[in-house]
């Protein structure tokens, strides 16, 4: 990524300029995804900790995803498969995100009867996970199924989203031998390439040049690594996945309309785990990229219009106050992405 990005002016510091900050702070913290596949459409509620389910009284609410935030409590989702499978190839139906502590589904058929149950999740001993579990958990939905309920608990965020995939196109996303994937928990991750996969034990043998590998527990994520590109394009701010490309569709385009966007990393240069200093990615040294805690990212907008003001608006940026050279209004905000890859193999 490149760590300075010029591109030029918007009006204020709207919604979509707030978006585009988290968003970027998401692909800074991470630098890694997997293919996406249509979410379907649940019910869903959440049941205060203390209710049994046949006490839960809260309204069902009815969406493609759902955010209950850091709780306690039980998060409830209904799904009518009836629509979503068409063939007669196996189905499965997967959770996301994957770190939730327990996640129990229960299958019913056309009469309403439970056809199966299954539960998986970092609480659940001894855990049944799968090569197709990746940055999901999957649960392959029985012959005859009408619908099903899910019930979430999870110490991290309460949220959820579902897809329904047939086997091949999970398949298709399994992880394989030379796979560069990340290993992270919700401390430290680690980027290792993939030697050999046991499908038999769900095991991962992976490769890191004979580094001192760390232990991580049950409850551990795996994840492709994606490389992206962030450069600016006919006054455009773009996001490819094509390392070489100089240009952008409309599609790739993030924004439009920003003056200056600035990346500064953030050093741990003693090991304590706290930033010592931030330094730009051009002045950064191959020990330097292994020891970045955080990652500061820095935007200035300005207005479309050009005679906001009367007079040059001085504004303050990356600590320096600036005289504008023209009579726009500009706007300057940063926000800070604490990383998990502290340590690269």
């Amino acid at each position: 990524m490149s760590p300075a990005i010029w591109v030029s002016g918007n009006e204020g510091l709207s919604l979509k300029h707030w978006l585009l900050l988290f968003t970027l702070s998401v692909v800074v913290a991470f630098l890694m995804n997997v293919p996406t596949h249509e979410q379907v459409v649940f019910d869903s509620r959440v049941c205060p900790g203390s209710h049994n389910a046949d006490a839960c009284d809260s309204e069902w609410r009815q969406g493609t995803f759902v955010n209950a935030g850091y709780s306690d409590a039980r998060l409830e989702l209904r799904l009518d498969f009836e629509e979503l499978i068409t063939s007669d190839a196996s189905h499965f139906l997967s959770v996301k995100p994957a770190y939730h502590d327990s996640v129990r589904i229960t299958f019913f058929d056309y009469r309403d009867r439970p056809i199966r149950i299954q539960h998986k999740g970092d609480q659940v001993v001894p855990e049944s996970v799968s090569p197709l579990d990746l940055e999901r958990l999957t649960f392959e939905v029985p012959g005859g199924a009408r619908t099903a309920e899910i019930a979430i608990r999870s110490v991290g965020s309460l949220r959820a989203t579902l897809e329904v995939d047939t086997a091949l196109d999970l398949e298709g996303e399994a992880i394989g031998a030379s796979d560069v994937i990340a290993i992270h928990d919700c401390i430290r991750s680690d980027v290792v390439t993939v030697a050999s996969v046991d499908e038999t034990t769900s095991s991962i043998t992976v490769d890191c040049g004979g580094c001192s590998f760390r232990d991580y527990s049950a409850g551990a994520t795996v994840s492709r690594v994606e490389r992206i590109k962030l450069f600016v394009h006919d006054d455009n701010l773009c996001m490819v996945r094509d390392l070489s490309a100089s240009d952008c569709s409309a599609n790739d385009v993030l924004l439009g309309n920003v003056v200056n966007l600035q990346a500064l990393y953030g050093i741990d240069s003693d090991s304590d785990a706290d930033v010592d200093r931030y330094a730009l990615g051009k002045h950064l040294t191959t020990n330097d990229w292994k020891k970045i805690q955080t990652v500061d990212i820095q935007l200035l907008i300005r207005s479309s219009e050009t005679a906001v003001f009367d007079s040059p608006q001085t504004y303050l940026y990356q600590g320096d106050s600036v005289v504008a050279g023209d009579k726009r209004a500009y706007k300057s905000v940063s926000v800070t992405a604490n990383l998990r890859n502290y340590k690269v193999y």
